[in-house]
């Protein structure tokens, strides 16, 4: 997901809830050509992705976040593609492995499938 919708409709609670490398990380739409190119940086790469992504989520449904931010469709997305794509095992972060993703009927192949409308 990018930011944008979130930076539309509460740009201050964005602003408490990120990092500052995220708007460098996620100001453009990723594409294969822009991935790191060894398959250790993807790693670290994917790892910080996944991090983030769990850092945003969880301050969006902290109890005392806005509720209605929750209902934003850009954010069920990102929850959505971030559920399937990453776990917490033991209180470590992982990129699921193929044989633990959701069958491909279920499987949203774009965190741009829901694009913001406000754009």
């Amino acid at each position: 997901m990018r930011f944008h919708c979130l930076a539309i409709v509460a740009p201050d609670w964005l602003l408490a809830h990120s990092q500052p490398e995220w708007a460098d990380r996620y100001s453009v739409r990723l594409e294969d050509s822009r991935l790191p190119s060894s398959e250790a940086d993807r790693q670290s790469w994917v790892q910080s992705v996944g991090q983030d992504g769990s850092s945003l989520l969880s301050a969006l449904f902290e109890p005392e976040a806005p509720s209605w931010l929750r209902e934003v469709p850009a954010v069920e997305t990102l929850r959505r593609v971030w559920v399937q794509n990453y776990q917490w095992t033991e209180g470590q972060l992982s990129w699921r492995s193929s044989e633990n993703i959701p069958p491909a009927a279920l499987y949203s192949s774009s965190p741009y499938e829901s694009l913001c409308p406000l754009q």
